[in-house]
Order: C-alpha cells, then sequence, then structure tokens
C-alpha cells in the first residue's frame, strides 16, 4: 500500500494548499519556485533533463498504471504490483496502432535507458540514475477521478520484449518491465521531494544529491541493484514529504 494524492489544477488545487479533498495536495507535496510544474499527462513521463558532468540526467520517472483501463483498446494488458515481494510488473507504451519498433516509443525507450544506469556496474552510471515513481489512477470518472495512489520508488530489473493483442485482435510488440521496490523502512516510508527537485536543479552536485536520498537509494549507488535483493518490501504508507 501506498498513499492517496489529489492530482488536479486550477485554484483550489493550486501549490498552495497542503489538503485537498481531505487528501494530501500532489501539487503543494512537489511543485516549487522556479522550477516547472510536474503534471504527468503520459503513462510514462519525467521531468525535463538536466546537464551534468557533461551527460543528461533525468530528474525521475513517473509510470501512471490505470486498472479502470485495463483490456481496452488503449491499455490492453494489466500491471501487476505484488507489494510482498516488492516488485511489479509494468507494460510500456506501445500501440498496435504505432508502426514504430516498442524499443524506439519514447516511454519504453526511457525506461529501457534507466534499466541500463540500474543495472550498470559504474557507481556513476547509478549515481545519475532516475527513480522511478510507480502510481495507479482511482477511475476515469466519479469520485475516484484527479487522484492517484503512490505505490512506491523502484529501479528498474529486467527488460522483456513482449508479443501483446488488443480487444480487436491485433497483435503488437511492446516492453514489459520489473520494476524491484526500494526498501523504506529506515526512512519511515517517507522520500523527501527535496531529494526529487534536486534532481531537477543545474546547481549542486550529485554528491549532494545523493545525501537528500532515502538510505536504501544510497545502499542501491554503492553496491548496486543487488543491495535491494531479499529487501525489495517496504512499509505501508510510503509518504511523499515536502521540506517546507
Amino acid at each position: 500500500m501506498g498513499r492517496s494524492y489529489r492530482l488536479g489544477r486550477g485554484q483550489r488545487a493550486d501549490r498552495h494548499h497542503e489538503i485537498v479533498d481531505g487528501v494530501p495536495n500532489w501539487r503543494w507535496t512537489i511543485d516549487v519556485d522556479g522550477l516547472p510544474e510536474v503534471y504527468p499527462q503520459r503513462g510514462i513521463y519525467a521531468p525535463a533533463s538536466v546537464r551534468r558532468n557533461g551527460r543528461h540526467q533525468l530528474p525521475f520517472i513517473i509510470c501512471t498504471s490505470s486498472p479502470h483501463k485495463y483490456n481496452t483498446d488503449s491499455t490492453p494488458w494489466a500491471d501487476e504490483v505484488n507489494a510482498k515481494s516488492g516488485m511489479a510488473i509494468y507494460y510500456g507504451d506501445a500501440k498496435a496502432t504505432q508502426e514504430r519498433p516498442a524499443a524506439e516509443v519514447s516511454g519504453n525507450r526511457m525506461l529501457t535507458e534507466a534499466w541500463r544506469l540500474h543495472k550498470s556496474v559504474d557507481a556513476e552510471d547509478r549515481l545519475m540514475s532516475p527513480p522511478v515513481i510507480l502510481w495507479t489512477t482511482h477511475g476515469a470518472t466519479g469520485p475516484g477521478k484527479g487522484y492517484r495512489w503512490i505505490e512506491g520508488i523502484a529501479v528498474v530489473d529486467t527488460v522483456d520484449l513482449v508479443m501483446q493483442e488488443d480487444p480487436r485482435g491485433r497483435q503488437f510488440e511492446n516492453v514489459r518491465f520489473g520494476l524491484r521496490f526500494v526498501d523504506l523502512e529506515d526512512d519511515s516510508g517517507a522520500v523527501n521531494s527535496t531529494w526529487l527537485n534536486s534532481r531537477r536543479l543545474s546547481e549542486g552536485s550529485l554528491a549532494e544529491q545523493l545525501a537528500l536520498a532515502p538510505y536504501s537509494w544510497q545502499r542501491f549507488v554503492k553496491s548496486g541493484v543487488s543491495a535491494l535483493h531479499g529487501a525489495g518490501r517496504r512499509p505501508a504508507p510510503l509518504r511523499l514529504v515536502a521540506n517546507r
């Protein structure tokens, strides 16, 4: 289990209100002065990359899973989140109507590059690598519209090319990503949004970024994905906290 956030626009959901409709306001939690708002409108989304140490660094990636869309033309699959094992299966954003190979679709390419960095034996690559935030929608209409449930912070552990079929019987290639959640027990289930936003700034060093990260992310950067195996569970509720 994670924690629900209100995702919206307009005066009631602007970043000056900590609570909206009885739950934490996403924009209050993540938005800061001088940076664009973080408002994902695609299944796989990332803020603009930052030039750092001669390379482009993605601050973080947000993956949206929409159970109410499963087995539809737009989402002919069902993602899987297993809180007990600390793993999730997340399918990429290829579609039967697209002519590009699945690996070249923008979101799939983004997560595949994150996988290369996460699995690298070079600690500097892991230091540059983006954390992956997985959240689920509460529904397209009705009382659940406009809410997101954060499942956890993860790294990309596996990447597989798969064949899928939409409800019209059209087959297409897609990419299946295995996500491994970061264990947040040592951080009492909390992730400070200051860490995420520090990755969006051109100022500051990679070492300063890392110092703001959860302890388990610091261990991952030091020792690799192997440091997460056997400790993938993360306690509930996961909380993003704003340092205001």
